[in-house]
């Protein structure tokens, strides 16, 4: 991170959730996520990482504090046709859309000019349950 990007994690609720998924496929999303960010607040701002459990999904959500995503063209990022990057495909974050979906799950983007943008995972959960729930 740039030196005057900050990051804030809060996921302490996610602790004992197993995410049914390919592991490698998810990490690159979170990767994805996170450089859309940075390259967003051009070198400044916040980035929240926060996640949450809830009785059928649990949900990650990424928020920055960046340039935020044009409303003209925020209906249209999931069909990876357009970027907000003069060198973007705009295949990053539909990218992501599409597995998250593959996956049963679903991901809400909200955005605004000027305050940044925030994109909410929402993943089907699995519980692991420890030797000593089960006795």
């Amino acid at each position: 991170l740039a030196p005057a990007i900050r990051l804030s994690l809060s996921a302490a609720g996610l602790m004992g959730v197993t995410v049914v998924g390919d592991q490698s496929r998810f990490k690159r999303i979170l990767s994805n996520l996170l450089n859309n960010s940075v390259e967003a607040m051009e070198n400044k701002g916040s980035i929240f990482i926060s996640g949450e459990v809830g009785e059928k999904f649990i949900s990650v959500t990424v928020r920055d504090t960046g340039r935020g995503i044009p409303s003209a063209i925020l209906d249209r990022i999931a069909a990876g046709t357009v970027s907000t990057k003069s060198d973007g495909h705009g295949i990053g974050l539909s990218s992501a859309i599409a597995h998250v979906r593959d996956w049963g799950g679903s991901v809400e983007v909200h955005s605004e000019e000027r305050v940044g943008t925030q994109v909410k995972l929402l993943l089907p959960k699995f519980i692991a349950i420890s030797q000593a729930e089960e006795c």
